[in-house]
């Protein structure tokens, strides 16, 4: 074939060679294409099948061309996927008939530049590592450049989004110091060096750091889908069990990025495997939490049924059911899409979550202006909480009650109070509704009991059963104290601390209420006047004393 003006898929039209020998022998034309010459090419790969891809060019021309062999970086497509081949040797060797050999292009990793002689017809024949590609390309080296900066736009949008993406998650962790950011500050700088490595946008060409970033990058991808699945679902308070085996898998996908440096290619295998997993198993837990009733779970179902939706043709690409000389952009825009609906549902709840911190605060001061504090049951998390305040006021350190549970706020609660309380909080936990207000006195290190006044409601959760208790709690032992005082003050002497009159009128009345005329007994009345004091006259005598009875001597 004649060199293009333009480009052309060798691997359509060159003459494919695939066996168990390494040597491939085959008849070539001489330069000047008068007879026909023995040709050997000694294979470098290292096991069978052994793969070469011979093809013929004619110059007509009285110049020198300089045509191009551009090999498609290999990203995802046909690289497999337990041990996959993420590196660019997609060409081992190239072997001219006659004339100088190819050679590579220096700062472009997979383009070689060939030499046709004028008036010349020159044969090569290229050795393909691991499964044929899709597409070789033969260019014009104009056209070529012209094509790069076309594609270079397009690529340049998309690595500037998927950066601005990453950015606008790592600035939003550093203000708020929110684990939900930094899940999704590690996904989607995951994702942008992907892009970079997926679009050959290296600083160097070193193949083997190459492959060694692919398969870190790759298992920071796994991380940062662990990650983001666990922090925003606060899984390890839903679902205790599987977010610590969650939280596990983390610090698992960290050491695999480690790994990767020392054996990229299983690293990577295993970072594919671990990222299906993580987004099909997520997608089963966000499933079951939906239907709970989650808001979480809710939120995040749309954009994580796209990711699961992407992980698909991904995996299909990988293991070569689907090819197109256009995956690898569309690849990169779904990425891009997923990472987008990934920070806008966490924006959303950062805006939301924001305003509530924000009307939590006025709450939280109006409670202290009134001098109220927090009480918390958390069915849910297993969680009990109380202010510090009251805490203090008992002569504890704080958060005495949330290490030790409900346990230790009963066994410090007066044990006349115990059962009002237990009863009243059994029933709003069994029906997941209802309003307590009681009082109750708690004991402190020093030994003496403070009185607490408790008004608390049930939040509904699942089953009918309340997923949370929560309410104000004041301590009012000086209002108890003075109301004590003023019932002792009523019917007592503020000097002497002796009875008064009222408590001793209500005494006999209460004693004349009680008797009847069949009554075992007689009531009597001693008036005595001390130091010249007089009680007041009753108007109507009970009785009379008669100083000469028996009874009185």
């Amino acid at each position: 074939m004649p060199v293009p003006d333009d480009a052309i898929n060798l691997s359509t039209v060159g003459q494919r060679y695939e066996n168990s020998d390494p040597n491939l022998q085959i008849q070539v034309l001489s330069a000047d294409a008068s007879q026909r010459e023995e040709l050997t090419v000694p294979a470098l790969s290292q096991r069978a099948p052994y793969r070469w891809l011979a093809f013929e060019l004619v110059n007509t021309t009285n110049d020198i061309l300089k045509p191009l062999i551009v090999v498609p970086r290999r990203g995802f497509v046909g690289t497999g996927l337990i041990w996959p081949n993420i590196g660019n040797q997609t060409i081992l060797s190239i072997t001219a008939s006659s004339g100088a050999e190819p050679e590579r292009v220096a700062g472009r990793s997979g383009v070689f530049r060939l030499n046709v002689a004028p008036q010349t017809t020159v044969t090569y024949v290229v050795e393909i590592s691991g499964n044929w590609p899709p597409r070789l390309g033969l260019w014009n080296e104009e056209a070529y450049e012209f094509h790069l900066e076309n594609r270079s736009l397009f690529r340049g949008f998309l690595l500037g989004l998927i950066g601005l993406i990453a950015l606008f998650l790592t600035v939003l962790f550093f203000v708020s110091r929110q684990s939900v950011y930094l899940s999704g500050a590690i996904l989607s700088t995951a994702g942008t060096l992907l892009l970079i490595l997926e679009f050959g946008y290296l600083p160097f060409n070193s193949l083997a750091l190459v492959v060694k970033l692919r398969g870190a990058t790759e298992a920071l991808m796994a991380l940062g889908v662990f990650s983001f699945f666990h922090t925003f679902l606060l899984l390890r308070h839903r679902l205790p069990i599987l977010g610590y085996i969650n939280l596990f898998l983390i610090f698992a996908m960290a050491g695999l990025a480690a790994y990767a440096f020392y054996q990229p290619y299983y690293a990577a295998g295993l970072a594919r495997l671990s990222f299906a997993g993580g987004v099909f198993f997520g997608g089963f837990t966000i499933l079951y939490l939906s239907a709970q009733g989650n808001p979480r779970a809710q939120a995040i179902l749309p954009a994580w049924a796209i990711l699961a939706g992407w992980t698909l043709f991904v995996g299909s690409a990988i293991v070569g059911l689907i090819t197109h000389p256009l995956l690898s952009p569309v690849i990169a825009s779904g990425l891009i899409l997923v990472l987008l609906l990934l920070a806008f549902v966490v924006t959303q709840f950062a805006v939301g979550n924001r305003m509530t911190k924000a009307s939590s605060g006025r709450e939280g001061l109006a409670l202290a202006g009134a001098g109220h504090s927090v009480w918390d049951y958390n069915l849910e998390r297993k969680s009990f909480f109380v202010s510090p305040e009251i805490e203090k006021n008992l002569g504890l350190r704080p958060g005495h009650f949330e290490l030790g549970g409900t346990n230790t706020w009963l066994d410090l609660m007066h044990k006349d109070d115990r059962a009002n309380y237990t009863n009243k909080l059994e029933s709003m936990v069994t029906t997941g509704s209802g309003f307590m207000n009681l009082s109750f006195r708690m004991r402190g290190t020093d030994g003496s009991y403070r009185w607490m006044q408790l008004q608390a409601r049930a939040v509904p959760g699942e089953n009918n059963l309340a997923s949370r208790c929560i309410g104000v709690l004041a301590d009012i032992t000086h209002t108890k104290l003075a109301e004590e005082r003023l019932l002792h003050d009523a019917v007592h002497d503020y000097l002497t601390g002796l009875p008064n009159q009222t408590l001793f009128t209500d005494r006999l009345e209460r004693a004349v209420n009680r008797h009847t005329d069949q009554s075992p007994y007689e009531i009597g009345l001693i008036l005595v006047d001390v130091e010249r004091h007089r009680c007041q006259d009753f108007k109507k005598p009970l009785c009379h004393f008669d100083h000469d009875a028996d009874w009185y001597r």
